[in-house]
């Protein structure tokens, strides 16, 4: 099942409304803009788990990092090798489908939160991104996505 409501999807985690959060990472180590900085702010051993991986590592790519926090798990979801929009459209399709395929076996059953993956900065057009959610993570999990409500 997957739903759309308006909100900050930090805070309702912190609220304990969802069991995982979902992010998209880059392989460059870098989570110094958008949601990724807050959530290196607000739970610094995730930036850390990001940091002990390879820089630049394009085996990365559809694979993904659980975090342990206080307020839940936190998954670093590796879906863009390079970040900037200077070689094209960051986000992977595939690395973001081969990904949440794999997170939904991971997590059944769970209540997941998340955003409009890799649309932003990752300038992913969120039609094909909200397809490949439902064909994907939907089919075994309770799925929210937040738009962002500041």
């Amino acid at each position: 099942m997957l739903k759309e409501i308006n909100g900050n999807l930090i805070e309702m985690f912190q609220q304990k409304q969802f069991d995982v959060i979902i992010h998209a990472c880059n392989c460059f180590n870098n989570m110094g803009a958008g949601i990724a900085a807050i959530i290196a702010q607000q739970y610094p051993e995730v930036e850390a788990a990001d940091q002990a991986t390879r820089i630049g590592d394009i085996n990365k790519l559809g694979s993904s990092i659980p975090v342990e926090t206080k307020d839940g798990i936190v998954v670093n979801l590796y879906t863009q090798y390079s970040t900037g929009m200077r070689f094209g459209v960051p986000t992977s399709y595939l690395a973001l489908h081969e990904g949440l395929r794999a997170l939904a076996k991971q997590y059944k059953g769970k209540r997941i939160g998340t955003y409009q993956l890799g649309c932003n900065r990752g300038g992913a057009d969120w039609a094909v991104v909200r397809n490949i959610l439902v064909n994907t993570l939907c089919h075994q999990n309770d799925v929210t996505i937040v738009n962002y409500n500041g």
